[in-house]
């Protein structure tokens, strides 16, 4: 049970480097800087945090007491005692002192800005402190009482792996209050009985949105793989998790992995390939090189967006490019940084899009922090590629309207500027945005109005909904202008997320894709046969539902 319940003043004029030596006993010894303590806290201060509660947590306590026995099975059985503690904190946005602990219960859940158990041994083998963040739930990222505006959400900032956490603080040994984070899981390896990997497939497991389960440990982990601490021991005899016990750590979740390797080919788009499972809220792992030999491997939780970059349209003028296929730009071009979490650093990091890009050349010895691979964390049955998807799309498209222009059918106005952009001369691109959707949230999807507020009749959203199986990959096509400003689309392509991959594109191009409603119209394959649309105008692009709230540039 909790013990030695203290509040401490965390407003300004309240020091987290003196409160980080005081709890990280690794930093006031002197051995080294606690960086994820630093990045906890300077996150927790941005937020506005006002108050730190503190509780000693007993080696019996639930959350700790595997972790606890774990450490002292690696170590005691040829170093003797372990010198170990552990302390819960919660971070809050509301001022209190000591006396005001009994407001806590008072207090509405989006006060609490975080809760971590930070963890204290002493390696008897070294004789030096060793801290870490055993596990943490930290709010989504946002500007919190801002003098003018109050509380917003950071620019252009998409955070798509996230729950909502029950976490508990007690006020005395008695009572406890229960409360909710809508936020991020965060933890980090100890480097003894767990390593990065552990760490990755925590924050991968836990952050699920499909997944109603209690947190999972690092030693949940090494029960699944078979890890005892005294045979085989990670410091000693292994680098970390091999792939095939990652997978079935996350198999045994009932959970699908699909997995693409870097090695020996170009990863300047690299990002593409993530981009489109994180868009569609399945967790990513990147893998990537180090100078140290051994890879290390990061949860992707989001991505930012920078709707003003130039590179999408001005490389079709001032580069080399292809045919007409290089026009067609995936949205992931305008994505700036994956929203990270790094052990060995903390939670709620950018990683620069183009920071692990370019090919891996292992003759030159240029194989330190490269992109190797990617593990993404699917529902069950979706086997389709989403790259097959897109590309489909595009030549599905440009081969019906340009069949419709040759049959001199009048085409409406966005149909021809589609066109246009590919046949002009400089071409400007069309953006393409691929993601993984099920038919219940296409179908809340499709309620707005589109530019002109033209919306579909109830007749209309049943027959483009009547042939969508559950789940499918749906591409949404437009132009730089609309995507940017008006964060809108002209066409909607449907795509099987459950056939295997085509091995023969040209011949199964035209069996394989479901539908394509184009302004004005749906067609749909199967039954070779277009329907006349209300919808006439760009239309908004399709937004998974979302407890955060985003602000659009």
């Amino acid at each position: 049970m909790p013990h030695n319940i203290q509040v401490i003043a965390a407003g300004l004029g309240h020091s987290f480097f003196d409160f980080i030596k005081i709890y990280c006993r690794d930093e006031s010894s002197g051995h080294s800087i606690n960086r994820v303590a630093h990045r906890l806290c300077s996150l927790m201060r941005k937020m506005g945090v006002k108050t730190v509660v503190v509780e000693d947590l007993e080696p019996t306590y639930i959350e700790v007491e595997a972790e606890f026995l774990a450490l002292r099975t690696f170590f005691e059985t040829s170093l003797g005692t372990l010198e170990i503690q552990a302390n819960r904190l919660t971070f809050i946005s509301e001022e209190l002192d000591s006396h005001d602990v009994s407001r806590i219960p008072e207090l509405d859940d989006d006060k609490f800005l975080g809760s971590a158990i930070l963890i204290n041994f002493k390696n008897p083998d070294n004789d030096l402190w060793h801290t870490y963040i055993f596990n943490a739930i930290v709010a989504t990222p946002k500007i919190i009482n801002h003098k003018k505006y109050g509380t917003l959400p950071l620019l252009n900032y998409y955070p798509h792996i996230y729950k909502n956490f029950k976490r508990q603080v007690y006020i005395n040994e008695f009572v406890v209050h229960d409360y909710k984070i809508t936020g991020s899981f965060f933890c980090q390896q100890n480097s003894v009985t767990s390593v990065c990997a552990h760490a990755a497939l925590c924050m991968t497991l836990n952050n699920h949105s499909l997944l109603n389960i209690d947190l999972v440990t690092p030693e949940q982990i090494n029960k699944t793989i078979g890890i005892d601490h005294q045979k085989i021991r990670f410091l000693h005899n292994k680098k970390g998790l091999k792939k095939d016990e990652v997978d079935s750590v996350l198999g045994k979740y009932g959970l699908y992995i699909t997995y693409k390797s870097f090695l020996g080919e170009e990863i300047r788009e690299y990002h593409d390939y993530i981009y489109k499972y994180i868009e569609s809220r399945c967790p990513v792992l990147l893998t990537f090189s180090t100078d140290k030999g051994i890879d290390h491997v990061v949860p992707i939780l989001g991505h930012t967006l920078n709707s003003d970059t130039w590179k999408p349209e001005a490389e079709l003028i001032y580069s080399k490019v292809g045919g007409r296929l290089s026009y067609f730009k995936s949205s992931s071009a305008y994505v700036d940084n994956f929203i990270i979490h790094d052990d060995n650093f903390g939670m709620y990091y950018c990683l620069p899009i183009h920071s692990l890009a370019g090919a891996i050349f292992e003759l030159a010895g240029d194989t330190a922090f490269k992109a190797v691979y990617a593990t993404a964390v699917v529902p069950f049955g979706v086997i389709t590629p989403p790259r097959e998807a897109e590309w489909t799309s595009v030549l599905v498209a440009i081969t019906i309207l340009e069949k419709l222009q040759e049959k001199g059918t009048e085409l409406d106005s966005w149909s021809k500027s589609f066109l246009s952009s590919i046949n002009a001369e400089p071409p400007r691109p069309i953006i393409t945005r691929t993601l993984l959707v099920e038919k219940r949230s296409y179908v809340m999807s499709i309620e707005g109005e589109d530019f002109l507020g033209n919306s579909f009749t109830s007749e209309e959203k049943e027959m483009l909904t009547n042939y969508l199986p559950d789940k499918f990959w749906l591409t949404e096509m437009t132009l730089p202008d609309l995507y940017t400003a008006n964060k809108n689309k002209i066409i909607d392509f449907f795509y099987p997320c459950d056939l295997p991959p085509s091995i023969d594109p040209a011949v199964d191009i035209d069996n394989r894709w479901i539908q394509i409603r184009l302004p004005g119209s749906l067609r749909i394959n199967k039954i070779d046969a277009t329907f006349p649309m209300t919808v006439k105008s760009h239309f908004p692009i399709f937004r998974l539902y979302s407890e955060q709230e985003y602000l659009d540039w």
